[in-house]
């Protein structure tokens, strides 16, 4: 019986695959996804850049990804939260003495998440 041979390619296009459903998959169990489907639907609705959705004891900023970092850095602004720097996908944020961390994640390529564990807004 004759091997077949598997080439580097489709071995790579294979774990992009797992890499992708697997990540979407994580954001699904992680946070709860009608929150972030509602705030995608607001967020293609509407004129906001920014839309603010809350879980539990966290909170969920979604943006497209177009210069996001500078959209969720104004929209924190407002609330007083000055940027103090970045941890790669986490940002420090800082207001009258306390420090925050807003993590940063991809969802599907289309949209970013950015969760704030305590309620602060």
């Amino acid at each position: 019986m004759k091997k077949k041979k598997i080439g580097l390619g489709k071995v790579l296009s294979v774990l992009g695959v797992i890499a992708l459903v697997s990540s979407a998959v994580y954001i699904v169990l992680k946070y709860n996804i009608n929150n972030i489907v509602r705030g995608i639907i607001r967020l293609e609705g509407g004129e906001d850049e920014v839309i603010k959705e809350k879980s539990k004891d966290k909170i969920f900023l979604v943006t497209k990804p177009e210069d996001e970092d500078i959209k969720i850095e104004n929209y924190l602004r407002n609330f007083d939260w000055d940027f103090l720097e970045s941890y790669g996908r986490g940002h420090i944020y800082e207001k009258k003495g306390e420090e925050i961390l807003v993590r940063k994640k991809n969802f599907l390529g289309h949209y970013f998440i950015y969760e704030i564990v305590n309620d602060i807004l």
